[in-house]
């Protein structure tokens, strides 16, 4: 409307005498609705024409419906509602509620659903139904039965043969609570069952073989029932060799091999200080003892456990016979996994003041409402030297492990720091790192040629010949190794460079080229000690053509190059040749101090280079070379 105003303005402004433009252009305004504006939007025109009457137009709800159904959706086509009931997983075991569709023909084929339990109960109706339509046959013999009248056994029908199957030495009974089936009874349930008893046995059995006013010597089965049954009444009821209580009862102690405490004459001792004539010790103390005499330890008592951490915080009071260390809070004290007791040895190894470690006892048991006190073991008190061990019984890490104080000679109990290592254990465990301390282990002679520290479980490593770095050094698998860029030593007898590999050998023309070359085989293999280099190789020429070589022949192919001086460095000999055209090479000198030799003969004149042309196809040759670089 803004731009129907702005022409209106120009044409009257422009053309004045144009009256009759100017009613014209009236008319047009005339017929265009107030408010209405020439810049309207989409959306605006969109509510317009949805808002209009019999439009047929589709608002966003009834979109969003019609987006829903699938292309080409049909509820009365049987390929898409087959579609649909197919793609349903299969139940293979419906229920009673479980719904079958079908088309109801009675009601214009309307689609309806039957339960699973009104099927099976018109199925059964139905198969009741021809089930009564069978004529039943008569049957006769053994067996009578008249239409489905009952059948009838006839007397003395069931034979033995019909009875067969039964199972050696059983008898026909019943053994189960009530009435039921006959079953197989065993010999021994009948004789239960019969509860037979001495009065229940007849004498047509028994021999009467003397007679007396007095007594009756009888004999079953051969044996003197008077003499055996005086036997068995010597039995006790029950009697069970193999029964502790009884074995125990009559003077002796049977216990299962793992278990000792009720074995009073066996005693469990590693340092055997009770020296007693009358206990046998067991293998455990006797080796613990040999192996800490030949060790020359100190053989204390076992100990529970030991300690893999310092203790919960605790107070130390006193020195030496009595010393505590009293917790500082109420628990029960856990060492290494294990709660302990009252009376359990306790080798504490990890305090902070290593002049509160050593063995004690557990005087008071640590509860929820009491602290715990551990006192110093009487075999700990005093008299404490350097080698003194202890086998730990229990615990998490220390379980089944030997303990020996490392701190040397001499040791003031109490004063003196008390450092434990572990000495014997199983597999594994003397290379444990947490077992250890880190410098367990010092290789090495001074600072000139370097120190190596190796905790347990370390590789071995040899004096280094300089602080920077590691010369030789044992590998995983016992290998002496070196560093990939050699570290050259000032002594002349030191080995500070290793190397070996392989190179690929080829015969190359001193000058020109060959026209064709071509192997079967290039072998080479080389080992490197220092500057000296010893190589072999063997090549087997598979085709040659010669075309323009000149009159010599190089090996080529070296893995380094000779020394400085001319002809001083090394030369190669020839282990083998085959099929060459009319001599072969016997020696190998250097070749001008580069990475190639001369394949050379011995003639009238001397030694000659090898023509070239003597290269043939199939022809070999193997060779060994030393020589050195520097």
């Amino acid at each position: 409307m803004a731009l129907l105003s702005r022409i209106k303005t120009w044409v009257n402004k422009e053309i004045l005498t144009h009256t009759a433009l100017n009613a014209e252009f009236d008319n047009i305004t005339s017929q265009v609705e107030a408010g209405a504006t020439a810049d309207q939007t989409g959306a605006e025109i969109k509510v317009a024409y949805e808002a209009e009457a019999d439009t047929n137009a589709y608002n966003d709800a009834a979109v969003s419906k019609l987006a829903g159904i699938e292309a080409l959706a049909d509820v009365t086509d049987a390929v898409n509602v087959g579609s649909s009931i197919h793609g349903v997983a299969n139940k293979a075991a419906p229920v009673d509620a479980d719904k079958v569709p079908l088309i109801d023909t009675a009601a214009a084929s309307v689609l309806k659903t039957s339960t699973w339990a009104n099927i099976k109960a018109t199925l059964k109706a139905y198969f009741d139904t021809l089930y009564n339509l069978y004529s039943h046959p008569n049957h006769s013999g053994d067996v009578t039965s008249v239409t489905d009248g009952a059948q009838t056994i006839a007397a003395n029908a069931v034979t033995n043969a019909k009875a067969a199957q039964m199972a050696t030495k059983t008898y026909k009974g019943r053994t189960t609570a009530a009435t039921g089936n006959s079953e197989d009874v065993a010999v021994a349930t009948v004789k239960a069952d019969l509860a037979l008893v001495k009065g229940d046995v007849g004498l047509g059995n028994v021999e009467n073989t003397a007679h007396s006013t007095d007594a009756h010597i009888m004999a079953i089965d051969g044996r003197d029932v008077s003499v055996d049954g005086t036997k068995l009444d010597g039995i006790e009821a029950l009697a069970d060799v193999t029964d502790n209580t009884n074995v125990n009862a009559a003077g002796a102690t049977m216990n299962a091999d793992t278990d000792v405490s009720a074995n009073g004459w066996v005693v469990d001792e590693d340092s055997m200080a009770s020296n007693l004539a009358t206990k046998v010790p067991t293998q455990q103390s006797v080796k613990a003892y040999v192996d800490a005499v030949a060790s020359g330890l100190d053989l204390k008592d076992s100990s529970r456990v030991a300690t893999a951490a310092a203790l919960p915080a605790c107070t130390p009071a006193g020195a030496g016979v009595g010393k505590t260390l009293t917790a500082d809070a109420v628990g029960i004290l856990t060492v290494d996994g294990v709660a302990t007791v009252l009376n359990d040895r306790i080798l504490v190894k990890n305090q902070v003041a290593g002049a509160d470690n050593g063995i004690y006892k557990v005087t008071t048991e640590g509860t929820a409402a009491v602290a715990f006190i551990l006192t110093r073991a009487t075999d700990f008190d005093t008299e404490v030297t350097a080698g003194a061990f202890t086998y730990v019984e229990e615990g998490t890490v220390g379980d089944n492990k030997g303990y020996a104080l490392t701190t040397n000679n001499p040791i003031t109990v109490d004063t003196t720091a008390l450092v434990f290592s572990i000495f014997s254990g199983s597999a594994g465990d003397v290379s444990a790192a947490a077992a250890l301390t880190a410098n367990a282990l010092i290789v090495g002679d001074d600072g000139a040629k370097g120190v190596k520290t190796l905790a347990f479980g370390d590789a071995l490593a040899l004096p280094r010949v300089n602080a920077a770095g590691n010369a030789v050094e044992f590998g995983t698998g016992g290998q002496i190794a070196f560093p990939a860029a050699a570290v050259p030593s000032a002594d002349p007898n030191t080995i500070d460079d290793y190397e070996k590999g392989t190179w690929t050998p080829a015969l190359t023309p001193y000058s020109g080229a060959f026209d064709v070359l071509t192997y079967t085989t290039q072998i080479g293999k080389y080992t490197k000690i220092g500057n000296q280099v010893t190589l072999s190789f063997h090549i087997y020429v598979n085709a040659f053509t010669i075309g323009t070589a000149a009159t010599a022949i190089e090996l080529t192919g070296l893995p380094f190059s000779f020394g400085a001086a001319t002809f001083n460095y090394g030369g190669g000999v020839i282990n083998q040749i085959v099929a060459w055209s009319t001599v072969g090479p016997d020696s190998l000198p250097i070749g001008d101090l580069a990475s190639y030799m001369w394949l050379r003969y011995k003639s009238a004149t001397g030694f000659t280079n090898v023509p070239p042309a003597n290269i043939a196809a199939s022809c070999q040759v193997s060779g060994t070379i030393l020589m050195f670089i520097s």
